[in-house]
């Protein structure tokens, strides 16, 4: 039986699970680069101990990873966004040039 929480410690709870994504998405590439290499280091080590198999999956994996992360910094390139020094994002403002229908 669960107690009943207030909607004040539910914010709470939601407040700090934002808090944690952001961190984590912060430092993705980061992560992501360490998984991929984690995986080319046990491609390597089941390779040189014979098991091919695991070896070939372990491959597959890093191969995926340092394409994810190719693929990342690409989307990166093609889609810029200024950050001040706060890391707060600014958006970009545009002049649209508007046409009326006659």
């Amino acid at each position: 039986m669960m107690a009943a929480m207030s909607e004040s410690t539910k914010v709470g709870i939601f407040v700090h699970l934002l808090d944690v994504l952001i961190k984590v998405g912060r430092y993705f590439p980061i992560i992501s680069l360490s998984l991929a290499s984690l995986n080319l280091c046990l491609a390597l080590n089941d390779f040189f101990t014979n098991s091919i198999g695991f070896g070939i999956l372990h491959s597959i994996f890093a191969i995926g990873g340092f394409i994810f992360l190719i693929q990342m910094r690409q989307m990166a390139k093609t889609n810029p966004h200024e950050i001040d020094s706060n890391d707060k994002l600014i958006k970009r403002t545009s002049k649209v040039r508007i046409e009326e229908l006659n």
